[in-house]
């Protein structure tokens, strides 16, 4: 566990842990492995192991990773190219799943070497396609762009629909890491599309979710919320715990935005126990960090730096740097919340600086937008106004006007006709004015602020006994 011995979250999630160790010690694997591999050889033990590490690891990754493990050893031992390929695919996806991305890197380029080896055209791609999702998740979104076109261009040379639809599923995701909005609802519809009939639900989970998100980005709670719960409905139908993980996160995140904050920490938490129970580190740090926004906002300032801290040391340790950047952006948050301005900038620049390095925007953004808040505190006037300047015309790329309804343009269609719907470009004149306007609101922001802190301190809220 990541907490001290004195901390409630400890407490929280010590009977999940419990209850998997129990599972773990009563369930004999040996066996279960005997079972379906009863009278089989070893070539079709090995091909019945396989498959059924894919079909059991994303509810149950502790027999998933037992079946995996088995299976590779099994297939080092027959050296048979081609179950050794799919093997070796399989143990880096555990690999993956647990965070442990330079072991998954190595297992994934092995079995891509042995897929052309054997010239296996179909799984090349399925092995392409995973080291551009390695890549997305250390933020290395440019290359997994590469990787995902490269595994794109192979797939569609065969009649896999499923690796096509994640394809493209994937490509719209780093257009979203990169904050090309516009392109990744483009490739968003085109999956959905695709998928009509639902023939794959995971793929359907997977494009809700991600519509939601796009929906969160421009404020459309309710279209987003109405989103995820069509997605955890489904989800929830088919025991996805992965996805039903990351559904209840980002619902709690839109709860806050919503001042619903008790809603915000039961979704959370929901979120924080299934992660806990599967043993799945990705998306533990986020989770934690959005728990610790919670405190910030209620009043409890320490409580919520104490998440952070945890949260960012979790970060460093997977090396995630989108997560890294945030970390210390919302220690800087909190601690300009506690008057604390030289340290908080301080946090402020690593963050921004993380983020340039990993060429993060939406992380820019936020920073460029902390920066202009911390210099406009201290009446460092030509400092805010340069930042904010950065963080108008930053914004400006980012944002994005899409209608649910829309045709996706085909490649034949002229340039202009998605000028009505992004606007990448603004003269000098309209950014100065739009900056103007953003300072006003901002110094007046930071009056309102100053305000409402003090008020709150004297209120005292006890909030971390709410929920203990």
């Amino acid at each position: 566990m990541f907490y001290k011995k004195q901390n409630s979250l400890q407490h929280i999630l010590v009977l999940p842990m419990l209850l998997l160790a129990f599972t773990v010690a009563g369930q004999d694997v040996a066996q279960y492995i005997d079972s379906v591999t009863v009278g089989l050889n070893d070539r079709q033990k090995l091909e019945v192991l396989n498959k059924h590490a894919v079909e059991v690891r994303s509810s149950d990754l502790i027999l998933g990773t037992a079946l995996a493990d088995h299976a590779y050893k099994l297939a080092r031992k027959l050296n048979d190219r081609n179950l050794l390929a799919t093997a070796t695919l399989n143990k880096g996806t555990i690999y993956y799943f647990t965070s442990n991305y330079d072991s998954a890197q190595l297992f994934w380029e092995e079995a891509l070497n042995l897929y052309i080896e054997t010239k296996d055209s179909a799984s090349i791609g399925t092995a392409y396609m995973n080291l551009g999702v390695l890549n997305q998740a250390r933020s290395n979104y440019n290359l997994a762009l590469n990787y995902f076109e490269t595994a794109l261009k192979i797939i569609q040379q065969n009649t896999d629909t499923l690796d096509l639809l994640k394809c493209i599923q994937n490509i719209a995701n780093s257009y979203v890491y990169l904050g090309k909005y516009n392109d990744a609802y483009q490739q968003y519809q085109k999956v959905i599309d695709l998928n009509a009939t639902t023939q794959y639900p995971e793929v359907t989970i997977r494009s809700l979710i991600q519509i939601a998100v796009l929906y969160e980005r421009q404020d459309k709670f309710v279209e987003a919320l109405a989103k995820y719960n069509e997605a955890l409905a489904l989800a929830d139908s088919l025991s996805f715990a992965t996805q039903t993980a990351i559904i209840l996160r980002n619902m709690g995140v839109i709860y806050i935005q919503t001042d619903e904050n008790m809603k915000a920490l039961d979704h959370l938490f929901r979120s924080l126990y299934i992660r806990d129970s599967l043993g799945l580190k990705q998306g533990y740090a986020a989770t934690l960090s959005i728990i610790g926004k919670v405190y910030e906002l209620e009043g409890n300032l320490h409580r919520a730096n104490e998440m952070y801290v945890e949260s960012l040391k979790i970060s460093e340790a997977n090396g995630d740097k989108k997560e890294i950047s945030d970390g210390l952006r919302f220690i800087g948050e909190n601690l300009l919340l506690s008057n604390n301005i030289t340290s908080a900038e301080g946090y402020v620049r690593k963050s921004l600086e993380v983020a340039q390095q990993a060429s993060l925007p939406i992380q820019i953004s936020e920073n460029y937008k902390l920066l202009t808040f911390i210099f406009a505190t201290t009446s460092q006037w030509d400092s805010a106004k340069e930042y904010i300047d950065r963080y108008a015309e930053l914004k400006m790329q980012l944002t994005m006007d899409f209608d649910e309804e829309a045709e996706i343009p085909s490649a034949a269609q002229s340039p202009a006709t998605n000028e009505g719907r992004m606007a990448n470009t603004l003269s000098t004149g309209m950014v100065w004015i739009i900056s103007l306007i953003i300072i006003t609101g901002l110094v007046v922001f930071i009056f309102v602020l100053l305000a409402f802190l003090l008020c709150r301190r004297q209120q005292h809220k006890k909030f971390y006994r709410k929920i203990s």
